[in-house]
């Protein structure tokens, strides 16, 4: 019997070419052919700009010489309008000048005029406030003084009535008191009212200023916005008269470039003519090589594609046809490599269900696994002498114990131990089988009901049959990929 090493080394001698290995011989071709397509294409357009360039420069020639007399004329014609525009330009700014050194006299006289007239009306405001100013001191002296001698009548008066009614010391120097009082009271009000009438006095002739400066600034404002318009229309006068100026040159401008440009527009016309047609020309020439170079590039194209994609499904075949026989020898790391390690894990365990005198000979499981998926030893093999152990702990993860031992250590696939009673049936193998099924599908989890529905029917089914429809149920719910339910289908045949 081969071992798996051995079997490994004879697929790997009969492997097809990589996947990498066709991708590189695909890509030297395409490079080839894309060489070639290059060369051709390169041929194509050095002719192209050989028969473009002479074309080119013809044309260039015929441009030259229509622009060189276009410049010619037009020069001529410019000259003319610049020397007709800079004297128009010269009389302008002369006339100009003038008239608006008139104008600016004119209201410079206006507002000198009428600020004179502005101080004398403020000088003779500011003299009669001033003269009001000076009747206010002596009028409020007067009255101080008519205050003063009535509070030396009232004193007097005071002193000869407490004589005469013998009133004490304490009573007339309360008298004397107010009486001394009142007079101050009476005196400073006379004071603060002279104050006042002058404070008014200062306020008005403040505001008489402030008017005078307010009017000689609107005077001045006024004079500046009549001056600014004078001046304004004299410059908008002068102005249309130099625009008349320039149309009648510009006028005679116009006739003279419309001729130059009609006469350059024709030679460019027939020089274009010219260029279009030579380029039309090169370019069908180009456009017919170019496709024939595609055409020929595609068809080499098409061939190298056709060799990759036959190259590619051999490989894959081969691919397949390795793993199908690594994994009778109990080596899934061909089915991992297509499929993922998952499900090649669950496809390992179900071949280890289905075939457990292959897996012990490939020493996939030990001899209690053996025993415990089986109801007997390997064929050959020397039981321990100390009893018989706990069949179902050693394969599916109990620690079941017998009566002369216990169980090997649980494997990945898991299941309850139980006491050893004797041989099993051909029925009891075949239930182990499927239950080898169930356990490698039951790390497989999916999300939603369905999903969880579907695993749970994959992993309650007892028949071959049953686990070939609950496969179904569960890539069609999404639960596994169509990888995995391939892989599972694969293990009951």
């Amino acid at each position: 019997m081969a071992t798996t090493e051995e079997v490994k080394k004879t697929t790997a001698a009969t492997t097809p070419t990589t996947a990498t290995a066709i991708q590189d011989q695909y890509a030297a071709r395409q490079a080839e052919a894309e060489k070639l397509y290059n060369q051709r294409q390169a041929d194509a357009n050095t002719l192209y700009d050989q028969r473009t360039a002479a074309a080119n420069q013809t044309y260039n020639q015929r441009q030259a010489e229509a622009n060189q007399t276009y410049n010619q004329r037009q020069a001529a014609a410019q000259q003319t309008y610049d020397q007709r525009n800079a004297q128009a330009q010269t009389d302008y700014n002369q006339r100009l000048a003038t008239s608006q050194g008139q104008i600016s006299d004119l209201y410079a006289k206006a507002l000198a005029s009428q600020q004179q007239q502005l101080q004398t009306g403020l000088d003779k405001s500011i003299a009669a406030q001033e003269e009001a100013r000076a009747k206010i001191a002596p009028q409020y002296q007067t009255a101080a003084n008519d205050l003063s001698v009535q509070y030396e009548r009232n004193k007097r008066n005071l002193n000869m009535q407490a004589l005469a009614q013998g009133l004490n010391t304490g009573t007339g120097s309360q008298q004397q008191l107010a009486l001394n009082q009142g007079f101050a009271k009476g005196y400073a009000n006379l004071r603060a009212q002279e104050a006042a009438e002058g404070a008014a006095i200062d306020r008005q002739i403040a505001n008489l200023k402030v008017d005078y400066q307010n009017a000689v600034a609107q005077a001045m404002s006024d004079n500046d916005y009549k001056k600014a318009a004078a001046l304004m229309d004299d410059y908008n006068n002068q102005l249309s008269w130099l625009d008349s100026q320039k149309q009648q040159n510009q006028s005679y401008y116009d006739q003279m470039a419309m001729a130059n440009q009609n006469y350059l527009d024709t030679q460019v016309a027939n020089n274009r003519n010219y260029i279009d047609s030579m380029t039309q020309n090169n370019q069908n020439r180009l456009d017919t090589l170019s496709d024939q170079n595609m055409s020929r590039f595609d068809k080499s194209s098409d061939a190298n594609r056709d060799w990759a994609d036959s190259e590619k499904r051999y490989m894959d075949e081969q691919t397949l046809q390795k793993a199908q026989t690594l994994a009778s020898y109990g080596d899934f790391s061909g089915y991992a490599a297509m499929y993922g390690t998952d499900t090649a894990n669950v496809m390992r365990e179900m071949w280890i269900a289905q075939n457990p005198d292959l897996a012990w000979r490939t020493g996939a499981i030990t001899a209690d696994q053996y025993r415990a998926m089986t109801g007997n030893y390997p064929a050959g093999y020397s039981a321990p002498v100390s009893g018989g152990g706990g069949y179902y702990g050693g394969y599916y993860g109990g620690s079941g114990s017998g009566k002369g031992g216990t169980g090997g250590n649980g494997g990945t696939l898991g299941a309850p131990g139980a006491e050893d009673t004797g041989t099993r049936s051909e029925a009891d193998a075949k239930a182990l089988v499927l239950k080898g099924a169930q356990n490698a599908v039951a790390n497989l989890t999916g999300t939603g009901n369905t999903q969880a529905s579907a695993l749970s029917a994959l992993s309650s089914a007892t028949t071959r049959g049953q686990v070939a429809r609950a496969t179904d149920k569960a890539v069609a719910s999404g639960a596994i990929s169509r990888s995995q339910g391939d892989a599972i289908k694969k293990t009951l045949h």
